[in-house]
């Protein structure tokens, strides 16, 4: 079972989806990462996370030539194929530049919503010793909310940090906080920050058990 360090989890924050210029960002989502200063609050989570070495782990949708991965059938998915977007090395599927992975931080890409199924990343975790999970992503409605619902089936205590999420409007994602209040923890990024000096013990996960940096590994002979 999962072990008793924090990581993050950056989700889809990809230029198609969170930059101006993406046309998923287009019908909403940009409007509201820039009104809820999205990006910079991801990149304060990210920073801490990296000064007190915690794992980020980042997760995009993408897809590889020809789509093997698309389900043809999910009319949110198969318009990619049809536009020819989302592929991974293309523009749209990079990270965006203001939440890129550092050197070392692990990539995932997948197809549909789940982020589990056939990525490795339940393997990533477990080596990292993570049994606790800050959440941020784009959008808060669909892969925020699928992601939460997988890690606490697997037994990972979580926290959504919801100002570093947004989806297309305001209600959209305020409606995706008061389900996923059922299942995580709800905070903001000062809660997170404020932890190194011990001033938000609180937010760790449902159960308040402290957030712990990954484990170092002892450096081989």
């Amino acid at each position: 079972m999962p072990a008793d360090c924090t990581a993050v989890l950056a989700l889809h924050f990809q230029n198609e989806i969170v930059d101006p210029a993406g046309t998923i960002a287009r019908r909403g989502n940009a409007a509201q990462i820039a009104e809820r200063r999205v990006l910079q609050n991801t990149g304060r989570l990210l920073a801490h996370a990296r000064s007190n070495r915690m794992p980020v782990l980042h997760v995009g949708s993408g897809y590889t030539a020809g789509y093997p991965e698309l389900n043809r059938n999910v009319p949110l998915f198969s318009e990619h194929e049809k536009h020819g977007s989302m592929q991974v090395g293309t523009w749209g599927a990079a990270f965006h530049p203001a939440v890129a992975p550092a050197d070392g931080e692990p990539q995932v890409h997948h197809g549909g919503i789940g982020i589990f199924a056939g990525t490795g990343i339940q393997k990533l975790l477990i080596e990292r010793g993570v049994g606790r999970l800050l959440v941020a992503g784009v959008s808060t409605r669909l892969v925020v909310e699928a992601v939460v619902f997988e890690a606490t089936d697997r037994g990972y205590a979580v926290s959504v940090v919801e100002d570093c999420c947004a989806s297309a409007s305001a209600e959209l994602h305020s409606g995706a906080l008061r389900v996923l209040a059922m299942f995580a923890a709800i905070i903001s990024v000062d809660d997170v920050v404020g932890v190194a000096d011990g001033e938000a013990d609180r937010v760790a996960d449902p159960v308040a058990a402290p957030i712990r940096p990954a484990r170092r590994r002892p450096s081989a002979p």
